[in-house]
């Protein structure tokens, strides 16, 4: 089997060893999610995760099929808890952690480097920007997206356990909600919360 290569593949896309990597930290969430996840994806699929390099793009298409595989096998509530527990860890991995975990590091300083990094992660998906915060409150806008993501209310949410993640090494509390999605402006808004009664992941679309 065949493959575009890198520097022709275009559109948008996500690093390969980044999905590869979730699907591998699925053994350690819950055994056999890896298993069930993959088994429901195509083989093409399957076989670009597997042997493309760790730089090297994944098409988005790919990408989604990816989650709906997750919230098929697991559940929304599942699927979107895996997500967060997965950026809490990788975010301190020996790479990202001099970004994130640096002494005296807030949540809302957290927010802002993935905002400022998120373009090594993703290409030509959407643009973060982190509009304001508070103590205990943070607002971000997704930008210039994809138009397919507005026909994934699964991917919009992923998004949003994304972000969730990154509030977890700092306090297991938290709470995402989803507000102006506007496809005419190919933008998002999600309000992060902290702290308080909120617990596990609770992403709600208003």
């Amino acid at each position: 089997m065949t493959y575009v290569e890198d520097n022709q593949l275009q559109g948008p896309a996500i690093r390969t060893s980044a999905v590869r990597n979730f699907l591998a930290f699925l053994d350690d969430y819950s055994p056999g999610l890896q298993e069930e996840v993959r088994s429901a994806l195509p083989g093409d699929v399957v076989c670009r995760i597997d042997t493309g390099k760790s730089l090297s793009w994944l098409a988005l298409p790919m990408k989604s099929s990816v989650i709906t595989a997750l919230w098929q096998a697991a559940g929304p509530k599942k699927a979107l808890d895996a997500v967060a527990d997965f950026i809490g860890l990788f975010v301190r991995s020996p790479f990202l952690s001099a970004y994130f975990e640096k002494p005296g590091a807030t949540i809302p300083a957290r927010l802002h480097a993935a905002a400022l990094g998120w373009s090594l992660m993703y290409r030509d998906v959407c643009s973060v920007n982190l509009v304001s915060t508070g103590d205990t409150s943070a607002h971000l806008r997704l930008t210039n997206l994809a138009p397919d993501l507005f026909d994934s209310q699964e991917h919009l949410c992923t998004f949003a356990a994304v972000f969730l993640g990154l509030v977890r090494p700092t306090d297991s509390h938290g709470e995402v909600r989803i507000f102006n999605v506007d496809p005419e402006r190919g933008s998002v808004d999600y309000a992060v919360s902290w702290g308080g009664e909120h617990t596990g992941v609770e992403v709600a679309v208003a």
